[in-house]
């Protein structure tokens, strides 16, 4: 069998040496680059499954050589790995994903996680040339096509080279509503006009006899934006040209690709939020501790510091208390402390909140807290753009000061009850509700060992299809662009999927709307 082939370029003979140790095995050939040129000659006249790459070399740096290998055809997609000694937490490792990197490994390498990672792209090389050698196989069986058709989940359509319809699958005739005997001979543009520019590309994919691949292609139907992926294949059969449409629905994929971008956007913010959230404490406590420092030293008459400079200078400390009073300097002093605690209380419900908890990470709390904490953080929601402040909502709590506490994973409970908080504010601010409150209830239910949260607000409410659909994944009525219609479905799962609760929503348009949350008080 014949050795996969992984490239390792370090400026370090010894990291070289170290890697080949680390990676030995009979499958595998470790081809050594001792920089970024030498990597890219190397390239010439072998095929890599990998590249693990030296970020800091001389001359030419790792991510220079990985965008030089991204702009050759032929090392384009194969992946690249970044050997860094650099803080996996800089704004270095966005440098190298847009430099073209995969993944990251930081020095001093474990020698587990870089097995393990090498493994896995050796791995899906040997799949991609599996899937190379079928692919040849299924163009070699292309005149078996007609045979299948029917079959296929796809739309699938078949044309001869004046895009007359020759074949016309079981799919495409749910979609159309037109029968095979009716669609076959007709030109494409009458009985498929949805497609757009159709006949020109299958023209173009006929005479250039290349595949032609549109992905993300829109149109409208019944209300509501469709993703579609459009490929044309070119077909010669004994001397008759043509070529195979075929049309696959992407709108899940999309919108879940979307949701993922969104995803890691706001992982990277929560990071960054954290950092700041970090960054500002200390200077916080500072303050807060000078503001403490400040009013001890203005207050005390008898500090023999104080007395001595005071004598240095022909004052009496009773005059300076007299003027400290008489200007409020000490309530400013107060005031000061007061929103330095105020601000630290904020900063660590952030970092509380952005605080990553395994899976399971069940502890004990109370609800009222829970609720409270997560209210603090709400509150510092704001848009500008909108003039959108949760601020102005008024919070009225009718919390039962007797629970008991309860187990869960608390950040992913605040996450629903933020999640909550935030679709409700947006609601009634886009509604232009009068006066926008919340009722925030917490109590114990009267026939179960269950502990209940409601959110009521007094927004516009939704009628009863919305309601039915409200936890379905992908499921928005926020304008496109706006939301991923999978807040509320995250929301469901970790309530009953995560917590074995309940979650129910009660709606009537012009209602506003009550969401129910009951959680277990025992986990099984």
């Amino acid at each position: 069998m014949k050795k996969i082939s992984v490239l390792a370029v370090d400026d370090r003979p010894e990291n070289l040496l170290a890697l080949e140790n680390l990676l030995e095995s009979p499958e595998l050939e470790i081809v050594k680059a001792g920089s970024g040129r030498e990597a890219l000659y190397k390239t010439i006249n072998h095929e890599f499954a990998l590249i693990l790459l030296d970020v800091q070399m001389p001359d030419m740096d790792g991510y220079e050589t990985a965008e030089l290998l991204r702009s050759v055809k032929k090392t384009r997609t194969v992946p690249i790995i970044f050997v860094t000694a650099a803080n996996k937490e800089d704004h270095h490792v966005f440098k190298g994903y847009e430099s073209g990197a995969v993944d990251y490994l930081l020095k001093p390498l474990e020698p587990v996680i870089l097995t393990s990672k090498v493994k896995i792209f050796t791995e899906l090389y040997k799949q991609r040339i599996l899937l190379e050698e079928k692919t040849e196989e299924v163009r070699s069986l292309r005149n078996y096509l007609s045979n299948i058709i029917d079959s296929m989940p796809s739309i699938l359509i078949g044309v001869d080279n004046k895009t007359r319809i020759t074949h016309w699958n079981l799919r495409a005739r749910e979609i159309t509503r037109i029968p095979k005997e009716v669609a076959k001979g007709k030109p494409l543009e009458n009985i498929f006009p949805q497609l757009e520019n159709g006949t020109e590309y299958v023209q173009q994919a006929i005479e250039s006899q290349q595949v032609y691949h549109h992905p993300r292609c829109t149109r409208q139907e019944k209300g509501r934006l469709v993703y579609e992926d459009i490929t044309i294949y070119p077909l010669v059969s004994n001397g008759m040209e043509g070529a195979v449409i075929r049309i696959d629905d992407a709108t899940e994929r999309v919108k879940m690709e979307e949701m993922m971008t969104e995803t890691e956007k706001m992982l990277s913010l929560g990071g960054l939020a954290a950092g700041i959230a970090h960054e500002i404490n200390n200077p916080l406590a500072g303050m807060m501790q000078s503001a403490i420092v400040m009013k001890s030293r203005l207050e005390s008459m008898n500090m023999p510091a104080n007395l001595q400079v005071a004598e240095e200078l022909s004052i009496k400390m009773k005059d300076v208390r007299a003027f400290m009073d008489k200007r409020e300097i000490f309530r400013m002093i107060d005031s000061i402390h007061n929103s330095g605690s105020r601000a630290a209380e904020i900063v660590n419900s952030m970092l509380v909140f952005a605080r990553k908890s395994d899976a399971g990470d069940i502890s004990y709390h109370y609800l009222n807290t829970l609720m409270d904490d997560i209210l603090e953080l709400a509150a510092t929601d704001y848009d500008l753009k909108q003039d959108y402040d949760f601020k102005s909502i008024e919070i009225i709590k009718q919390y039962d000061e007797r629970l008991p506490m309860l187990p869960c994973e608390r950040a992913r409970i605040q996450q629903v009850l933020l999640n909550l908080l935030r679709n409700g504010a947006q609601a009634m601010h886009a509604a232009e509700t009068k006066s926008p409150r919340f009722i925030i209830r917490t109590y114990k239910a009267e026939e179960s060992d269950m502990l209940c949260m409601e959110i009521e607000d007094n927004g516009p409410g939704m009628d009863e299809e919305t309601r039915s659909k409200v936890f379905d994944p992908f499921f928005t009525t926020k304008p496109v662009g706006i939301g991923t219609g999978l807040g509320l479905s995250v929301s469901y799962f970790i309530i009953t999927k995560n917590h074995k609760g309940k979650m129910d929503v009660i709606s009537k348009p012009g209602s506003g709307a009550t969401f129910k949350i009951s959680l277990p008080l025992k986990r099984n």
